[in-house]
């Protein structure tokens, strides 16, 4: 019966655009470019097992439902997929691999205890400590809350210019309560009608996001070449629940090196990772790119209390022309600290964001810095520019007392 049956669903894929949109644009790529029917149904059953509640055995019109699901949920990517055309069995190997990726990612968070670390994950970010006082005052009590509801409630959610209105509001408001439900929509659904409003809107975050990022710093403007940048969803994700350290702020395809390639005469290369924060010129592509995403994001540019993420980069690129000053010595020995240090202001980030995120009275966290002044960063900083500079004195005073380094000039330094 389940095979006469798949025979049927099979015979009228084609029918399925109205109800299956996502489905459709992944098996029909162009009008007059549907796959053939084989391929389509080889399709769905590759990426069937991928949806959430797949069993066993599923008939094929079920597997359209669970691959539909899915693929909404990578709508930025599906979109990128098509615009750069890769072909639709890269897009299933593609995201077959980002199901592994993940499912290895969990199983080691597991094995490790990483799952019970706060902002580490979805199901950790919840309202666990918050009294329902607490959810009030965050709420039903906030003049700012009410108003920026009231500011959504305006907005035609059924327009894409009307999701992304009410992204802005809600992200923009500087509510530490609106990051805790952009980091777990279902902790927060029920809690107020804003919430419900919001949830029809996450769809459009990866173009919300793509437009801060594809926006020229002076002008605000989006060039032609970069008006279809989206952020993926994955980093969307990681950047609410508080993964800085693990997203892809600059390699390819996500982060500012592909942005920066969209309007390239010719395509820059990756950065070797073991490098990415001790290249001056990736962290002066990095500073705009983090800095409109976490403004974007509701945070703030800048904080007198500490670092923000902006900030944090800011301070490491001056850090590296300093290093470059040095000799070649030191820049040696230097370079590698530098990049370690970045590291663990990254982890130490991390940790910050997710203290907000479990904050027991959600009216009272701030999206202002992440990381203090004069904490473990900073001093580790200061440990090494402190040293350097009686060797600095040394070298002036006695010339030929140290290994000499290499010639320089200002443009090869």
């Amino acid at each position: 019966m389940v095979a006469m049956q798949d025979r049927v669903t099979a015979s009228r894929l084609y029918l399925i655009g109205r109800d299956y949109p996502s489905v459709y644009g992944l098996l029909v790529p162009a009008p007059g470019a549907a796959l053939s029917v084989a391929v389509q149904v080889t399709v769905l059953r590759s990426l069937a097992p991928l949806g959430l509640g797949y069993r066993a055995g599923a008939s094929l019109f079920d597997c359209i439902e669970l691959v539909d699901a899915l693929l909404l949920k990578h709508a930025a990517f599906l979109v990128q997929a098509l615009n750069k055309g890769l072909a639709v069995t890269e897009v299933v190997r593609l995201l077959k691999l980002e199901a592994a990726e993940w499912k290895d990612a969990a199983d080691a968070g597991e094995s490790t205890g990483d799952g019970a670390t706060p902002g580490l994950s979805r199901n950790s970010v919840s309202l666990k400590g918050v009294t329902d006082a607490a959810l009030r005052r965050a709420i039903l009590e906030s003049d700012d809350f009410l108003q920026v509801a009231d500011e959504i409630e305006g907005f035609d959610l059924d327009t894409t210019e009307g999701r992304l209105g009410a992204l802005e509001a809600a992200l923009l408001s500087g509510l530490s309560i609106f990051q805790r439900f952009f980091a777990n929509p279902s902790c927060l659904t029920t809690k107020h009608p804003v919430f419900a409003a919001l949830t029809l809107c996450l769809s459009a975050m990866p173009a919300y996001l793509g437009r801060a990022q594809a926006a020229d710093p002076a002008t605000g403007e989006i060039s032609e070449l970069r008006a279809n940048w989206l952020f993926h969803q994955d980093q969307c994700d990681k950047l609410f629940r508080g993964q800085l350290s693990s997203m892809s702020w600059f390699p390819r395809p996500f982060g500012a090196l592909a942005l920066l390639n969209l309007d390239a005469s010719e395509p820059f290369e990756d950065c070797p990772a073991g490098q990415l924060y001790i290249v001056e010129t990736v962290i002066e592509e990095l500073i705009p790119f983090v800095r409109s995403t976490m403004i974007a994001a509701g945070w703030a540019a800048e904080s007198k209390g500490g670092y923000t993420l902006h900030g944090l980069f800011q301070r490491q690129l001056s850090y590296l022309k300093w290093i470059r000053k040095q000799g070649e010595l030191e820049v040696d020995a230097l370079l590698p600290h530098a990049q370690a240090t970045f590291l663990a202001a990254l982890l130490d980030c991390d940790l910050a964001h997710a203290r907000m995120l479990s904050h027991p009275e959600p009216a009272s966290a701030k999206l202002d810095f992440l990381i203090p002044f004069g904490g473990p960063y900073d001093s580790e900083l200061k440990s090494k520019t402190m040293g350097a500079a009686p060797i600095i004195h040394m070298r002036r005073a006695f010339p030929g007392l140290f290994a000499k380094s290499s010639p320089r000039s200002l443009a090869g330094v």
